[in-house]
C-alpha cells in the first residue's frame, strides 16, 4: 500500500507539472481599428464577439480597391480563416497566415489580394 501511494503521488506531481508548462493559448485583443504599414488599407473588429470586421482598401488617392467588404473570421493557430460576406461564391472560404508580433500588430497573409505568400504587416491605430 505505502508503494502505491508513492506511485500516486509521483503520477499527480508529474501530472501538476506537465499541466503548468503547457503554454495556455491567449486570444489576443483584436477589436478596434488597424492599419497596414506604411499603406492606407485598415482592419476594423468592431465587435469580437460577433467574428467579423470590415476591410477598407484604399489606392492612394483614397479610391477603393476590390476586396473591400466584410469578411467573417475563425482564428485558428498561426491562421486565420476569413469568408468574404459579400460574395455568393461559396469558394469565398480562405485560410491565411496570421500571427501576432505584440499587442499592437499582427501580421496576414494578403487574402484580399493575388500575390502568393506576401504577408502584410498591420498596427494598431
Amino acid at each position: 500500500m505505502k508503494k502505491f501511494s508513492i506511485l500516486l503521488l509521483l503520477f499527480c506531481f508529474i501530472c501538476l507539472i506537465a499541466a503548468c508548462s503547457k503554454e495556455e493559448a491567449v486570444q489576443p485583443n483584436l477589436q478596434g481599428s488597424w492599419q497596414i504599414n506604411n499603406g492606407k488599407d485598415q482592419i476594423i473588429f468592431a465587435d469580437q464577439s460577433a467574428s467579423v470586421f470590415t476591410l477598407k482598401l484604399r489606392e492612394p488617392n483614397e479610391q477603393p480597391i476590390a476586396g473591400e467588404g466584410i469578411y467573417s473570421f475563425t482564428v485558428k493557430d498561426n491562421m486565420i480563416e476569413v469568408t468574404d460576406l459579400v460574395s455568393s461564391c461559396t469558394c469565398a472560404k480562405k485560410q491565411v497566415s496570421f500571427k501576432f508580433i505584440d499587442q499592437n500588430s499582427f501580421s496576414i497573409g494578403n487574402f484580399y489580394n493575388s500575390t502568393a505568400g506576401t504577408t502584410l504587416l498591420f498596427k494598431r491605430k
